[in-house]
């Protein structure tokens, strides 16, 4: 059975119940597999939308007994201010998150897997949330080892997916709405890509983060200077 369904940007969540196997596709994406001979039993399994329509695909069989095929979904909610995480174990933000929780701010700097369902050498994380900003000029910086690429406003402003010691990247963004749809994502390729960069004695093995100051309502400085229009500084 297909089907299309228009949601509004944010995590949502399929609860299939079932008797006996049942399988659920978002785009083409698995989000729930349960394929085998069962009892009645309830499987979930959590996916990222952007707003839309979005093509919902199920398979079903029946072995006999009691036929129970039933498929639910809704969107999920973080606390306000923070950050959604989806982490996958691979690099390349595939198949289900392996992992879905709020996060106060992003700033990972660790040696190790951040979450336990993932490689710590070959993991990959994208952070959501919907920012509360002033009309004006801001610049975005995004800091990775290794790829890194961003999003403001559905706009891709940072594009660095590649493997890469730890390098700073910049962009400066015009911001026409108080609402802004942000999403950072960032991958981990194992060890130290490029050189090695000590901190305190450390090695940053897998680094990812945003100014926060420059995230939440400070606008870009702009000097003016001779002949030029000062563009977005409130």
């Amino acid at each position: 059975m297909d089907t299309r369904c228009p949601v509004r940007a944010g995590s949502y969540r399929f609860t299939a119940t079932t008797d006996d196997g049942m399988r659920v596709w978002v785009d083409g994406v698995p989000v729930i597999d349960s394929w085998t001979d069962s009892q009645v039993h309830t499987v979930t399994g959590d996916i990222y939308l952007q707003a839309g329509s979005h093509q919902v695909r199920v398979a079903y069989y029946e072995t006999g007994g009691k036929a129970v095929a039933q498929l639910d979904w809704r969107q999920l909610t973080s606390p306000q201010g923070s950050w959604e995480a989806r982490y996958y174990n691979n690099t390349t933000l595939s198949g289900a998150p392996v992992a879905v929780r709020s996060e106060a701010s992003i700033d990972m700097n660790t040696v190790g897997a951040p979450v336990a369902q993932v490689d710590p050498e070959a993991f990959s994380v994208s952070w959501t949330q919907e920012l509360a900003l002033s009309l004006g000029r801001y610049q975005f910086t995004a800091t990775a080892d290794d790829g890194v690429r961003l999003w403001v406003d559905n706009q891709l402003v940072i594009d660095e997916w590649r493997n890469q010691a730890a390098t700073n990247f910049t962009a400066v963004v015009d911001i026409t709405d108080t609402l802004v749809p942000v999403r950072l994502e960032y991958y981990e390729a194992g060890g130290v890509a490029g050189e090695q960069i000590p901190t305190d004695g450390e090695i940053e093995v897998g680094q990812a983060e945003i100014n926060e100051a420059l995230l939440t309502g400070e606008s870009l400085p702009v000097m003016k200077g001779p002949g030029a229009t000062v563009v977005g500084a409130p």
